[in-house]
């Protein structure tokens, strides 16, 4: 698994380890007054005809904007 947060000034904070089994972080970044982007990611054996490990990621787009 992995995390990160990237403030809209282009600051960010990532959790790149890889090696967590339940949960990935923290990640933290100032971001008062501004947007943030949250990312992230986990690799796993999925049910389907090959059984092979794969990966899944999602990004928020910028929200909590303020």
């Amino acid at each position: 698994m992995g995390i990160s947060i990237t403030a809209s000034d282009g600051k960010s904070d990532l959790d790149g380890q890889g090696g967590y089994t339940q949960y990935a972080g923290p990640v933290y970044v100032a971001a008062r007054g501004k947007c943030i982007k949250l990312w992230g990611e986990v690799t796993g054996y999925w049910n389907g005809s090959t059984g092979l490990p794969g990966t899944h990621s999602e990004t928020t787009g910028w929200v909590h904007c303020g």
